[in-house]
């Protein structure tokens, strides 16, 4: 039966300066070195569980956020309002437009996935919100 590794024989095949330790520890025997995984900050964690959302802006509102499709990353317990925080801090001019004081203004329709939303709906990853002015015409 092979003989379980010493503290004592790694540091003799790798001593505690080089750069196998320091890569990559003492594979479990001796004392730990420090790893990428023991120094996960919270606030970082967050970031990973942070949820995606594409807003997809038409007619002015796309000129006014230069560009049609924008990307946001919100709380996993968001709502629309959040995203459109989110929207906001990307391109500043939109606020002027879709609000009306601290009320959504009466020309902007939002929609989440293909429906129409409330600003308090929550919002899941990978939701498509939509913000468009009123559509009229025809023949």
């Amino acid at each position: 039966m092979p003989r379980r590794p010493t503290v004592s024989r790694l540091r003799d095949a790798h001593p505690v300066g080089s750069d196998y330790v320091r890569r990559f520890g003492t594979g479990g025997v001796g004392p730990r070195h420090p790893r990428i995984t023991d120094s996960v900050n919270p606030a970082d964690e967050r970031m990973w569980r942070m949820h995606t959302v594409t807003w997809r802006l038409f007619a002015d509102l796309a000129e006014v956020a230069e560009g049609r499709e924008h990307t946001v990353s919100v709380e996993p317990d968001s709502t629309v309002d959040d995203a459109i925080d989110a929207l906001l801090a990307e391109s500043a001019p939109l606020r002027d437009r879709v609000f009306d004081g601290d009320a959504l203004a009466d020309d902007v329709n939002l929609m989440r996935n293909g429906s129409p939303t409330s600003l308090a709906e929550s919002i899941d990853d990978g939701d498509e919100l939509a913000m468009f002015p009123p559509v009229t015409g025809g023949r």
